[in-house]
This record gives C-alpha cells, sequence and structure tokens, in this order.
C-alpha cells in the first residue's frame, strides 16, 4: 500500500478537564472497559467520558485501538 492510499493515522488524546477523549479524525467509535465490554459506541471526533468511572478504557475505531486512563 502507497502513502496516497493508506488510511490516515487515528490518533488519541484524553483532555482531563473537559473529561473527553478527542481523535484526529471522524469515526465509528467504542469505548471499551478492561474487561472488554462496551461502555460506549458512536461516530465523530469527541468521547463525552465525564459520565463513566475513572479508569483504564480502549477506544478502538477502526484504524486503531488505543489505551486511555480517564481520570
Amino acid at each position: 500500500m502507497d502513502a496516497l492510499n493508506a488510511p490516515a493515522l487515528q490518533q488519541v488524546r484524553y483532555d482531563a478537564s473537559a473529561r473527553v477523549i478527542r481523535l484526529t479524525i471522524d469515526a465509528s467509535w467504542a469505548l471499551l472497559d478492561v474487561n472488554g465490554v462496551v461502555v460506549r459506541r458512536g461516530y465523530g471526533r469527541e468521547i463525552q467520558v465525564r459520565s463513566v468511572r475513572s479508569g483504564m478504557y480502549f477506544v478502538r475505531t477502526v484504524h486503531t485501538t488505543a489505551k486511555v486512563l480517564v481520570k
């Protein structure tokens, strides 16, 4: 696969002050707890995590899976 046809790299960042997980591109996503249970799912660039407990989560998109510590 060449650079022109490669999927965009998906970056995942946690904004602790806003309690939001931000994605670099619009994507379908799932937020999973450490046991692999889907806590939330949706589409877009932001995942609101105000209503989830603090702890370790995984954000899964078509392009990547990233580990996020929600505080």
